[in-house]
């Protein structure tokens, strides 16, 4: 893509999912750690060594928009009584989902959460450690 210059621009990212399942960004994480790009990184010099490293940590990252996906432990149970629901933009043009139908209409302003943030921690390979209470 080109600036209005006509510079090559090269620090542009493209969106590839919305609303990614945890396990689904586990997976992709696991794949991008492991990742080979047919190269003996061994025999490089350290800052080429670093470049691959930071490749494969960042190439795919998510952003820290709130982007939670509404989850149903037994799948189509009660369905019709639970309704569904859909996307619409809110604040800064970013998606956002809400009940359009059932219990997810009547109670989204509860589903729907607050904006915030919680702490946590995290281990060597940098996955959430999850308290058990």
């Amino acid at each position: 893509m080109k600036n209005q210059k006509g510079e090559t621009v090269t620090n542009r990212y493209v969106v590839l999912q919305h609303k990614v399942a945890d396990e689904t960004w586990q997976k992709i994480q696991m794949t991008m750690t492991n990742l080979s790009f047919g190269v003996d990184e061994k025999k490089l010099s350290r800052a080429d060594r670093a470049f691959f490293h930071d490749l494969r940590q960042s190439a795919i990252f998510t952003d820290p928009v709130d982007d939670q996906l509404r989850i149903y432990p037994n799948g189509s149970l009660a369905a019709h009584v639970l309704g569904f629901v859909g996307t619409e933009n809110g604040s800064n043009h970013v998606s956002q989902t809400v009940g359009r139908d059932g219990v997810e209409l009547v109670l989204n302003s509860g589903l729907s959460g607050v904006a915030g943030w919680r702490v946590t921690q995290t281990d060597r390979q940098k996955r959430e450690l999850v308290r058990v209470a």
